[in-house]
């Protein structure tokens, strides 16, 4: 079993934080092109089928993984302050999506008893939509954290 004690071991390179940034750039419009085609060029039952269940999750693997990417991504001078700005930023993320998920019933309720819609669960938008929203979060406290470091120093 690997050592999970120097976490800095487990950092991407430095370019990776560049390469999340196109990859969310480039990658979403790539995703709508390919689905869009997928579904004008095969028009039947099967892939309409197909888009219907998987192109929300295929739609938020770009968004994912570029996120992932610029959040753990080194810094240029990696120390131990930024590691611990960034376990306090994932820490926030998944606080986040904790208690927004908790929150689902009742804001269903709210839903259906304030405004006369249908009590049922509210959809998501699948698994890697929660992942993509913790990773969108703890990226957002990340760099405030590290502004508001910096700020305290000056």
């Amino acid at each position: 079993m690997k050592n999970l004690d120097q976490i800095e071991k487990f950092l991407l390179p430095y370019a990776y934080r560049k390469r999340g940034f196109v990859l969310m750039g480039a990658g979403l419009p790539l995703v709508f092109l390919v689905m869009s085609l997928l579904v004008i060029n095969y028009d039947n039952d099967e892939v309409m089928n197909y888009w219907r269940e998987w192109s929300g999750y295929v739609l938020h693997i770009p968004i994912s993984l570029g996120l992932f990417w610029i959040l753990f991504a080194s810094e240029r001078e990696e120390d131990e302050m930024f590691l611990s700005l960034r376990l306090k930023a994932t820490f926030h993320g998944i606080r986040f999506i904790f208690s927004a998920v908790l929150f689902l019933p009742i804001i269903s309720m709210i839903s259906a008893f304030g405004f006369g819609n249908e009590l049922k669960t509210i959809n998501v938008g699948g698994n890697l939509a929660i992942v993509s929203l913790l990773l969108l979060y703890a990226n957002i406290s990340y760099w405030y954290l590290k502004r508001k470091l910096f700020k305290d120093e000056k």
